[in-house]
């Protein structure tokens, strides 16, 4: 997966894994409208969290794997955090 995230990042892409005597599996399947909810954390609340919470999840993992990184979406996701706990 590591190998694929900086080419695929931001933009559609599936990722599938094929092991031997098994079918082809997809892993990921992401969309470039599935990258928008990253921009509107704040329309996240305790309602649709959990809802949402693999794709996020997906999502965080995709585009920090093999990076040190990403400061402003720790931020917004810290400030959804703060906002739900309230």
């Amino acid at each position: 997966m590591s190998v694929t995230c900086p080419f695929t990042r931001f933009c559609d892409n599936q990722v599938f894994t094929k092991r031997k005597e098994e079918p082809l599996k997809a892993v990921v399947n992401y969309s470039t409208e599935d990258y928008k909810i990253l921009d509107s954390l704040e329309n996240i609340s305790l309602d649709n969290f959990e809802e949402k919470y693999d794709l996020i999840e997906g999502l965080i993992i995709a585009l920090n794997m093999g990076k040190s990184g990403n400061i402003p979406l720790k931020n917004q996701l810290v400030v959804m955090k703060n906002r739900m706990v309230k």
